[in-house]
């Protein structure tokens, strides 16, 4: 847990989440473009101290629930970002 509050030059990254199966049927290589950007994200979260990687939903989420498409989030999957983020920039 780090304090954005006192670090001006922190960047907070999210991954790049999974995507249904449907998505999947839709687009059959976005796994794998998911994978490279997620490993771009791991690189810049090792080599930079300011960098922080952020992972969106936790492992097991019924992505059917929040999202719209397989992919983009819908107003319940928005909240669970910004619970996630607020959690990560001003602890409890």
């Amino acid at each position: 847990m780090f304090n954005f509050a006192k670090v001006s030059s922190c960047r907070l990254v999210l991954w790049i989440a999974p995507v249904t199966d449907l998505f999947v049927d839709k687009s059959p290589y976005i796994n794998q473009s998911i994978e490279t950007y997620n490993d771009i994200y791991r690189s810049l979260d090792k080599d930079f101290e300011n960098v922080y990687l952020l992972q969106p939903f936790d492992n097991g989420i019924n992505l059917e629930n929040i999202t719209i498409n397989g992919y983009h989030v819908n107003l319940k999957g928005h909240d669970i970002i910004f619970q996630k983020v607020m959690n990560q920039i001003c602890p409890k």
